[in-house]
């Protein structure tokens, strides 16, 4: 079975959210993807930004589930980058990362919803506190 290694920064990163809706994600690995930030919209995309971070997880998929999941049509429009991310252990790592077009606007997001479930799962599955902070303070702005 052939799998790709990809770079999850929204709700993905959930191997749970996964294996709930019928994948087979191998095993999570935090990691850091540089000079790149959050963006959110409706959903959660990212742009290139120098000196900025992004946390989250690399995920092993076999590429048919792949396909299959960004085929979703609030999805489709992502398209993948290859990247280099950084393990906790320092060690860098080759991946995928889908991404809207950074060239196109994005809407700004409205709901809170999705940013509160992501916040959720960066706690759950021990992202920095820092970057989960971030994702708090956005949650904030969306609010007011």
């Amino acid at each position: 079975m052939n799998m790709k290694s990809v770079f999850f920064y929204g709700l993905f990163m959930d191997p749970e959210l996964l294996k709930n809706d019928g994948y087979n994600p191998g095993p999570l690995r935090i990691a850091q993807l540089k000079n790149y930030r959050l963006k959110l919209g409706s959903r959660a995309t990212l742009i290139p930004q120098q000196s900025s971070e992004v946390w989250g997880t690399i995920i092993n998929l076999p590429l048919e589930e792949l396909a299959q999941l960004y085929s979703a049509p609030s999805v489709i429009d992502y398209q993948p980058t290859a990247v280099t991310c950084i393990l906790q252990n320092g060690l860098e790592v080759e991946a995928d990362v889908y991404i809207l077009n950074p060239y196109e606007p994005l809407a700004p997001p409205t709901n809170s919803t999705y940013a509160r479930k992501l916040a959720t799962i960066t706690k759950n599955i021990g992202l920095p506190l820092q970057y989960r902070q971030e994702i708090e303070d956005l949650i904030v702005k969306i609010e007011e």
